[in-house]
C-alpha cells in the first residue's frame, strides 16, 4: 500500500535542526540538516507505525515532542510512549543536546569557519575559471584546508566543479596544472563526504546525470585535444570522481555495513583526536582485507583507510614509522591493484612526503626500489602519476632524491613509447619549497630571481621551432629581435620564450616602448641604484660596467625603431636581449610569419570543440585567414558571439581584404558590448590596465550587476586578456579599432576619476597601496594628457599632478616640461570670463611645478598673478589666500630673500591660527616653514620656538613611523647641532633615523641625507668611529650602488 507524498512532517527543532519526514513504500524516511554546519543525515525511522505518521501530519507542533535528533549524527529517532511526552524528558533532551554542543562548541567553530572560507575560495575559482581569470594562490589555499575540517565538504566540492566544463577556461593551456589541482581538490572533498560520514544522501538521479555530463564533456575535450594539452592528470581524476558518483549509493549502503559489523572504525572516526590512530587502523585494514572482495570495496579500502590516516594527530609517536610501513606493505603489491586504487595510493605519498610525514630517507628508498618496478605497468594512469610524482621529485631541496628522481626521469623519457605519458615526460619539474624552512630562507630565495612579467601568455600554437630557435641565437649570441607584421603574435612568442626557459636566467624584465623610462628606472632600483634624477644615467653606467654577472633576459617589446635600443644595448654575455618590432631593419632578426594551416586548424578545433563543425569547415575557416593569429582569434569570438555556423561567418567576410575582414570581424564581435566600455578603453595604454579603475567608473556608472557581465563579455569575446594581478591588455589592432570609434562620451567620467584618485603628494612613498596605484595609472594618464586638450580646472589638476609623478619617480624633466608647457600654454589662453577662482588655482599649480624646476622667476611670475586674483576676490581670512601666502613664502625663502619670505608667511600665520584648530596639520606646516626660515637667519631661539609649536602638533596627531614627524625630528637635530648642542642633536637626529630605517627602501636619498647628518655630527664631536659608519652608510647611498648589489 502507497501514501500520497503529500503526507509530509516538517520540524524545526532548537532553532537550529531542520527534519523532513515523508512515507514512501511502506517506510518513513527522514532528512534532517544542521542549519549552521550544512551536515546532512537521511535514513529510516524506525518504530512509527505509518497511521500514527499519518495522523501527526495534521498535528506537527504535537509531533516535535514526539521525535529526538542526535546532534552529533543527525539521526532522528521516533520516541514511543512516554518518552516522547512530559516536561521532565524534554527538558532531559535539551540538556543532554546544550550538554554535547558546550562540549564541541570549539569544534563547531572550526568546522564553521572552515566550511566559510573553503565554501569562498571554491565560488571564486569556479567563478575565475568562468571567465578565464583562474587565481594560482586562491587554489592553493584551498589545497591547504582539510576537508575533514569542514562542516559540508559535499557543498565545497559541488561549488568547486560547478563551472568545471567552462569553454573559455579550456581553452587556456596554461592552466592545465590549475585544472588538474581544481579536479584532485574536488576528489578529496568528496571523498571525506561519500565515506567519512556516518549515513549520506546519495545523489538524486538528476545530480548525476547533470554532473557526469559536465565530465563527459571535460574528457571529450581532452581526449580530442590531447596533442596540444598535457591534460593527463585531470583526465585520471575526473575518472575517479565519476566513479565516485556512479557508486555514492553503495558507498552508502557498504559503509553502514562497515558501522555494524566494525565498532573500531567508529573509534577512529568519532575518537580520533584524542586516540592513538594506529592499532585501531591495523585492525581496520585486516577488517577490509577479509571483507572487500565480498562488498566490491577494494577502491573504497584505499580511499576510506588513508583519509583517516592522513588526519593531524600530534600525540602519535610511531606515526611516521607506522605510516611508512602502510606505504612500503602497499607499495609491494601495486602491480596486481586497479589503477583507481593504485593512483589513490600513490597520490597518498606523494602528499606524506610533501607535508614531511615520512621521512627524506624513505622517500629516497621508494624511488630505489618501487618506483622502477612500477613504470612497467601496463595501465597509462598508474605510469602518469609515477612520472608525475618524479615532477615533483626533481625538484625536491634534497639533492640525493633530485638527482636519483632525475635519473629515473630519464630512463623512463627513453623507454616510454606511450604518447600520452610522454606528454607528461615532456613538463618541466615543480618546484618544491620545503615546509618548515625559515622566513628567512624563503625571502632570500624569492629575492634570487626578479622579474616583472605578470601577465600571461595567449594560446599558442605551432610556434615550438620559433621558441627552439630564439633560445639557440641568444646561447650564440646576446640578442634576438622577432619582427612581423601586427596580430602576429610576436609578443605572445616573446613571452612564451620567458615562461618556456625561465630557468635559464635570474632576471626576466619586460620593458615596453611607451614606458621604457619607467620600466628601466623599476628595474634600476630592484638592482640596487639610487633612485633620484640620475637613476637612468646611473644605469646606464652600470650595464657597461660588466659588473652585473647574473643571468639577465631583457625584453623589448614593440619598438618602433632600432634607434630606441641604442642607449641600453651592450655586449656582455650575461644580458640578454629579446626585441619584439614591426620594423624590418633588424639584421639578425626572425621573421614571424602565418601559423601553418595544421597549426590553425588545430588552434580552431580547441576553441569550438563545443561547436559540432565537420572538418571541411574548419580547413576553410583556416584557409580564409592564412594564419593570421588575430583573425583566427576574434573569428572564434564573432562565430560563438552571434551564434554563427562557420559557413555564416565566412559568407560575412567574403571578398574583402584582410585588412577588412579584421575590421568586419571586430565590428561582429564589438557591436555586442555595452559602448561606453569601449570608449573608456580606447584612452588607456593597450597594457596593464588595472581592472579596478575601469570596475570603479563602471560600477558608478552602470551598477555592479552590469559590471559583472560587461566584464564577462570583453573576456570572452578575447577583447582583453587579464592577468593574475589582474590588469587587462588589448590587442594594438584591436586597440586601434576600438579608438576610431571613440565618441567622446566617456571623457567626463574619466577626468572625474583620475581627479579623485590620481593625487601625487609626500605621503604616497610610506602609503605602499597608494604608490603602487600612481605606479599603474602613470602611463595611462599619460596617454590621456598627450591626446587630448585641457578643457577644464580638473585636467589641468591632473595635469599638475602628472608631472609630479613623473618628476618623483621617474625623473624625466624633459617630458614634465613637455606637459608643464601644455599648462602654460592653457594658463596664457585664459579669457577674462572664466572662472577667476579655477584662474588662480591654475596659476597656483605652474608656480608650483616652477618651484620644483628650480625656476623661480617663472614660478614668481605665476605666484603673483594668483595672488592678484585671490586678494581682489577672496575675503580676507580665506584659506586659500593663506596658500598663497604660504608658498610666495617658500619661494622667497628659495630665492634666500628672508625679508619677503618672512612677510609673507607671517601673513599666512595670521589667518591659519584665527580659523584653524589648535592642532590642525596646516598649523604645524607654517609652523615648521617659520623655524627653517629663521634657521636660515641664524636666530635660532625664534627656529626653536616654532620648530617646538610643530612638534608638539604633529606628535600628537600623527602615528609613530609618519615621515612627516621624522622630518621635524631631523630639523631640530639640525637645529640643535647648528646651536652646538650635540647631546640633543643626537637625539633627535637618532629618532629621525628609527622612523626612516623601517619606512624608506634601503637606497632612499632621504636614509642618505640623515646618514650625512649624523656623520657631521659624530664628526664635530670628535667621534672617529661613529663618524665612519654613518660617512660609509652615506657614500653607500650617494655613490648609486648598494655594496651587495655590486656582484648582481
Amino acid at each position: 500500500m502507497k501514501f500520497a507524498s503529500t503526507n509530509i512532517i516538517e520540524l524545526v527543532l532548537d532553532k537550529r535542526y531542520s527534519i523532513k519526514m515523508y512515507c514512501f513504500n511502506n517506510t518513513i524516511k527522514a532528512y534532517s540538516k544542521d542549519l549552521q554546519s550544512l551536515k546532512e543525515w537521511s535514513g529510516l525511522v524506525l518504530g512509527l507505525p505509518i497511521n500514527m505518521f499519518i495522523w501527526m501530519t495534521k498535528r506537527s507542533a504535537w509531533a516535535s515532542s514526539r521525535f529526538s535528533l542526535n546532534p552529533t549524527t543527525l539521526e532522528v529517532k521516533y520516541l514511543e510512549g512516554l518518552k516522547g511526552g512530559g516536561a521532565c524528558v524534554l527538558r532531559k533532551k535539551n540538556a543532554t543536546i546544550s550538554s554535547i554542543l558546550s562540549n564541541d562548541q570549539s569544534i563547531l567553530n572550526e568546522l564553521r569557519e572552515n566550511q566559510k572560507k573553503a565554501l569562498e575560495l571554491a565560488e571564486n575559482i569556479s567563478q575565475s575559471m568562468k571567465e578565464m581569470t583562474i587565481e594560482h594562490s586562491e587554489v592553493l589555499s584551498l589545497e591547504k584546508i582539510n576537508p575533514h575540517k569542514c562542516a559540508g565538504p559535499y557543498v565545497v566540492a559541488m561549488k568547486l566543479l560547478e563551472n568545471f566544463d567552462a569553454t573559455e577556461c579550456w581553452t587556456q593551456p596554461e592552466y592545465f596544472e590549475v585544472r588538474a589541482a581544481v579536479a584532485s581538490i574536488a576528489r578529496k572533498f568528496l571523498l571525506v563526504y561519500f565515506i567519512k560520514n556516518q549515513n549520506v544522501v546519495s545523489m538524486t538521479e538528476l545530480d548525476k546525470k547533470d554532473k557526469i555530463s559536465k565530465f563527459d564533456k571535460v574528457i571529450k575535450i581532452i581526449n580530442r585535444n590531447e596533442k596540444l594539452l598535457p591534460e593527463l592528470c585531470t583526465l585520471v581524476e575526473v575518472e575517479i570522481i565519476k566513479k565516485l558518483i556512479y557508486e555514492a549509493h553503495d558507498t552508502q549502503k557498504w559503509w553502514q555495513k562497515i558501522l555494524k559489523e566494525s565498532k573500531e572504525v567508529l573509534t577512529v572516526v568519532v575518537g580520533l583526536r584524542n586516540l592513538d590512530p594506529v592499532p585501531a587502523l591495523m585492525k581496520v585494514v585486516d577488517y577490509f582485507d577479509r571483507t572487500s572482495n565480498k562488498l566490491r570495496g577494494g577502491f573504497h579500502k584505499y580511499a576510506f583507510q588513508f583519509e583517516i590516516f592522513e588526519k593531524e594527530n600530534a600525540e602519535s609517536t610511531n606515526l611516521q614509522e607506522q605510516t611508512q610501513c602502510l606505504i612500503e606493505k602497499e607499495l609491494e603489491k601495486i602491480n596486481q591493484l586497479g589503477w583507481e586504487e593504485a593512483h589513490i595510493l600513490l597520490d597518498f605519498f606523494e602528499n606524506c612526503m610533501k607535508k614531511e610525514k615520512i621521512s627524506e630517507a624513505f622517500v629516497l628508498n621508494v624511488l630505489k626500489t618501487h618506483l622502477p618496478n612500477i613504470k612497467q605497468n601496463k595501465a597509462w594512469q598508474i605510469k602518469e602519476k609515477v612520472v608525475n610524482i618524479l615532477r615533483s621529485l626533481r625538484g625536491h631541496w634534497n639533492s640525493d632524491i633530485f638527482q636519483t628522481a632525475n635519473k629515473l626521469h630519464e630512463a623512463i623519457k627513453l623507454d616510454e613509447k606511450d604518447s600520452r605519458v610522454e606528454i607528461i615526460l615532456g613538463l618541466s619539474p615543480k618546484i618544491l619549497d620545503k615546509p618548515r624552512e625559515s622566513l628567512v630562507g624563503i625571502f632570500q630565495q624569492k629575492e634570487d630571481f626578479i622579474t616583472n612579467k605578470e601577465y600571461s601568455t595567449d594560446l599558442i600554437v605551432g610556434r615550438e621551432e620559433i621558441i627552439q630557435e630564439i633560445h639557440k641565437r641568444l646561447q650564440n649570441n646576446n640578442i634576438c629581435e622577432i619582427t612581423g607584421m601586427g596580430g602576429m603574435g610576436k609578443t605572445s612568442v616573446a613571452l612564451k620564450y620567458a615562461d618556456d626557459f625561465k630557468k635559464c636566467y635570474q632576471i626576466i624584465w619586460v620593458i615596453k616602448s611607451d614606458s621604457i623610462t619607467l620600466d628601466l628606472v623599476s628595474l634600476a632600483t630592484q638592482l640596487g641604484i639610487c633612485k633620484d634624477n640620475d637613476t637612468l644615467e646611473n644605469f646606464k653606467i652600470f650595464l657597461k660596467s660588466q659588473k652585473i654577472v647574473k643571468s639577465v633576459l631583457l625584453i623589448f617589446d614593440n619598438l618602433e625603431e632600432k634607434t630606441q635600443l641604442n642607449d641600453y644595448y651592450v655586449t656582455s654575455e650575461n644580458i640578454k636581449y629579446l626585441i619584439t618590432s614591426r620594423s624590418t631593419d633588424w639584421e639578425e632578426r626572425i621573421e614571424l610569419g602565418p601559423l601553418s594551416y595544421t597549426k590553425s586548424e588545430d588552434y580552431l578545433r580547441l576553441r569550438l570543440v563545443e561547436h559540432d563543425e565537420n572538418e571541411e569547415s574548419i580547413k576553410a575557416l583556416a584557409q580564409r585567414w592564412n594564419g593570421f593569429a588575430l583573425g583566427l582569434r576574434q573569428s572564434v569570438a564573432s562565430i560563438k558571439k552571434n551564434k554563427f555556423s562557420i559557413q555564416e561567418y565566412l559568407e560575412l567576410i567574403q571578398d574583402l581584404t584582410e585588412e577588412e575582414a579584421t575590421a568586419k570581424t571586430l565590428e561582429s564581435v564589438v557591436s555586442k558590448i555595452n559602448e561606453e566600455t569601449l570608449e573608456l578603453l580606447s584612452y588607456f595604454q593597450p597594457q596593464d590596465i588595472p581592472e579596478d579603475s575601469i570596475k570603479t567608473i563602471l560600477v558608478e556608472k552602470f551598477g555592479v550587476k552590469e559590471w559583472g557581465r560587461i566584464r564577462s563579455q570583453l573576456i570572452g569575446c578575447y577583447i582583453v586578456n587579464i592577468n593574475s594581478k589582474r590588469k587587462w591588455s588589448i590587442h594594438q589592432i584591436i586597440m586601434e579599432f576600438i579608438r576610431s570609434k571613440n565618441k567622446g562620451s566617456m571623457k567626463d567620467s574619466l577626468i572625474h576619476y583620475y581627479y579623485k584618485n590620481f593625487k601625487v603628494d609626500r605621503k604616497m612613498h610610506i602609503e605602499k597601496i597608494k604608490l603602487e596605484q600612481i605606479k599603474e595609472l602613470l602611463p595611462h594618464v599619460k596617454n590621456f594628457v598627450k591626446e587630448k586638450k585641457l578643457d577644464s580646472i580638473k585636467e589641468i589638476y591632473i595635469c599638475y599632478n602628472l608631472i609630479h609623478a613623473i618628476l618623483e619617480l621617474e625623473f624625466d624633466f624633459e617630458e614634465a616640461k613637455q606637459i608643464l608647457e601644455k599648462m602654460v600654454d592653457k594658463a596664457n589662453k585664459i579669457s577674462g570670463d572664466e572662472n577667476k577662482e579655477d584662474i588662480s588655482s591654475i596659476f597656483e599649480y605652474i608656480g608650483e611645478i616652477f618651484i620644483y624646476l628650480a625656476n623661480y622667476e617663472r614660478s614668481e611670475e605665476f605666484y603673483l598673478k594668483c595672488l592678484n586674483i585671490r586678494e581682489q576676490i577672496l575675503q580676507p581670512l580665506h584659506p586659500d589666500l593663506a596658500s598663497i601666502y604660504n608658498n610666495m613664502g617658500a619661494l622667497y625663502s628659495n630665492k634666500e630673500d628672508y625679508t619677503k619670505s618672512e612677510e609673507f608667511y607671517l601673513k599666512c600665520l595670521n589667518i591659519n591660527e584665527q580659523i584653524l584648530q589648535p592642532l590642525h596639520p596646516d598649523l604645524a606646516s607654517i609652523y615648521n616653514n617659520m623655524g627653517n626660515l629663521y634657521s636660515d637667519k641664524a636666530d635660532y631661539t625664534k627656529s626653536e620656538e616654532f620648530y617646538l609649536k610643530c612638534l608638539n602638533i604633529q606628535e600628537q596627531i600623527l602615528q609613530p613611523l609618519h615621515p612627516d614627524l621624522a622630518s621635524i625630528y631631523n630639523d631640530m637635530g639640525v637645529l640643535c647641532r647648528k646651536k652646538a648642542d650635540y647631546t640633543k642633536s643626537e637625539e633627535f637626529y637618532l629618532k629621525c633615523l628609527n622612523i626612516q630605517e623601517q619606512i624608506l627602501q634601503p637606497l632612499h636619498p632621504d636614509l642618505a641625507s640623515i646618514y650625512n647628518n649624523m656623520a657631521n655630527l659624530y664628526g664635530d664631536k670628535l667621534d672617529h668611529a661613529k663618524w665612519k659608519k654613518f660617512y660609509f652608510k652615506f657614500l653607500e647611498i650617494q655613490q648609486g650602488f648598494h655594496v651587495r648589489s655590486i656582484q648582481i
